[in-house]
């Protein structure tokens, strides 16, 4: 969904501009890692995520391609203030 401008992409913006905004990329150890993380739910347009707002949940992540690249600083900060980025990693 990235390559093809899916994610990271808002209303008003073109998915088919020069490359996507949004990139997975190898992850920094450059092997498959499997984990346990705690996400919180973060307000936003999310269906299945409604009424959980803030709301703390386990879950494993196994992936070797998993690293979120914004390719710009400024469509992170987009993403965000938009409510599209449903989940976020905590230290808690």
């Amino acid at each position: 969904m990235a390559l093809l401008g899916w994610v990271g992409t808002l209303p008003g913006d073109s998915p088919s501009g020069p490359s996507p905004a949004v990139a997975l990329e190898r992850n920094l150890s450059g092997r498959f890692e499997s984990r346990f993380v705690t996400v919180r739910v973060e307000a936003g347009p999310a269906l299945l995520l409604r009424g959980m707002e803030g709301a703390r949940l386990g879950v494993w992540v196994a992936h070797g391609e998993g690293r979120f690249r914004f390719r710009e600083p400024s469509a992170l900060a987009r993403s965000v203030r938009s409510g599209l980025a449903a989940l976020s990693v905590t230290t808690e």
